[in-house]
């Protein structure tokens, strides 16, 4: 009976979305779903899934690019926070403006020692 009401699209369709794909050749769950991928022209709603395969496709790629826009954005963010970090770490308590390096902070640790 189920494998009959599966021949109209929508309750193929239905079924799919809802976790309990039609039978396939006396398949059943997740059985079924393998071979009604791997053979999708002999779906009912082959029409329909493609369309949804296309629009999931574009959809994707845009989503991708949109994600590497965003990392690029943060990587040029955190390389500039990386460079005032830097810049703050080798000039901390030199009391010089224009004096930086490692010496002048190992040389300021090694008073603070005695």
């Amino acid at each position: 009976a189920v494998s009959i009401l599966c021949q109209d699209e929508r309750v193929f369709h239905a079924m799919i979305q809802s976790g309990t794909p039609c039978p396939y050749n006396g398949k059943i769950g997740q059985e079924a779903l393998k071979e009604w991928k791997k053979y999708g022209k002999l779906r009912p709603d082959y029409e329909r899934y493609t369309a949804d395969l296309k629009y999931i496709e574009k959809k994707n790629k845009q989503l991708q690019k949109e994600y590497e826009k965003k990392i690029a954005e943060n990587g040029e963010i955190l390389t500039e926070q990386q460079k005032e970090i830097k810049e703050e770490v080798l000039n901390e308590g030199t009391g010089c403006s224009s004096c930086s390096g490692p010496k002048a902070f190992k040389a300021k640790n090694k008073s603070n020692e005695n």
